[in-house]
């Protein structure tokens, strides 16, 4: 850059003395009209010389709503390109940051507001951090539906963390199954029932949400993916964030068990699915699917929607208030 200010100086100052040669040669003669006349047209043809300034650095984002436990990226570009950034957080307990170059992780601690910043070359750019405790709470509402913030465990109870899968539960079933092998179940001592359940809907005797919460219907499940969400990570776990501030929750992609009671295969950690209480032809019910597809347009999309599988299944039940 330092190289075409100074080429830029040399051609104007060439462009100068050439014009200032003419003005002499006129004044020799006297012409003062002409001098006069040449004076206008070199202040409109003479060509202005701008230097550019650049940026040293920038950040992709400028403001952030993020969940305790969230992780996100930052990228930072820099002029010239490829260099060291020094990354630091205005305040670790709400949000820490790790990273030396161009790309640094963000974690959500609690709850609060904090600015992430990046240092390149004695300036400084920085992204404002809103997080928010959703998990504190035990429901949030979204549409006017509100739900739990966690998944249901053993039946009568929610997970620990929202980041936890819970148990899965086969459709108008109370019978919990882990999430992990081997396959136990709670209450404990029970084997794997491949037929298909029965029913008309996921009955009150069969459900396994705390009391007062219940298994979604389908239009409930179609009021949620209505929102807004985003693909994200928290605690380590990838899944989808459904809502805005603090009414959001965080639904897991983990995996599910098959009708005859084995884990998803391939599909571990790449595809959830979340029952409705709403029916579907007799041997089939709703769901909530979750998962990131490859095809021919995206490297990777999210797909989120309220579609029809087998009752014999295992999966997340997300419980709405009563």
């Amino acid at each position: 850059m330092q190289q075409n200010e100074n080429l830029n100086r040399v051609m104007e100052t060439k462009i100068i003395q050439k014009n200032e040669a003419s003005l002499k040669n006129l004044m020799s003669r006297g012409n003062f009209l002409l001098y006069g006349m040449l004076l206008l047209v070199l202040s409109l043809v003479t060509p202005k010389i701008v230097y550019s300034q650049t940026v040293p650095i920038k950040l992709d984002k400028t403001k952030l709503e993020l969940i305790v436990g969230e992780e996100q990226s930052l990228r930072a570009t820099t002029n010239p390109g490829g260099q060291s950034v020094a990354w630091t957080s205005s305040d670790a307990s709400k949000a820490t940051v790790e990273g030396s170059y161009g790309e640094a992780k963000v974690i959500a601690k609690s709850a609060g507001t904090v600015s992430i910043n990046a240092t390149f070359r004695g300036q400084t750019v920085s992204c404002t951090i809103t997080v928010y405790d959703v998990f504190s709470q035990t429901g949030v509402t979204i549409n006017g539906v509100t739900w739990a913030t966690r998944n249901v465990d053993a039946p009568g109870t929610f997970a620990a963390k929202a980041s936890d899968a819970g148990m899965y539960y086969q459709w108008n079933r109370k019978i919990g199954w882990s999430s992990t092998d081997p396959l136990i179940s709670s209450p404990s001592g029970r084997s794997w029932d491949s037929s298909v359940p029965t029913g008309t809907s996921w009955e009150a005797a069969n459900d396994p949400c705390p009391a007062g919460w219940r298994v979604p219907i389908s239009e409930e499940l179609e009021k949620l993916i209505n929102a807004n969400y985003v693909w994200t990570t928290v605690n380590g776990k990838t899944g989808v964030k459904i809502g805005n501030g603090n009414n959001t929750i965080f639904l897991r992609n983990d995996s599910f068990r098959n009708y005859k009671g084995g884990l998803g295969g391939k599909f571990v950690n790449s595809e959830g699915v979340y029952w409705s209480a709403t029916e579907y032809g007799g041997n089939g019910a709703h769901c909530l699917w979750i998962g990131e597809r490859n095809d021919a347009r995206l490297v990777a999309r999210l797909i989120l929607n309220v579609q029809v599988t087998g009752r014999a299944w295992g999966y997340d039940v997300r419980c709405v208030k009563k």
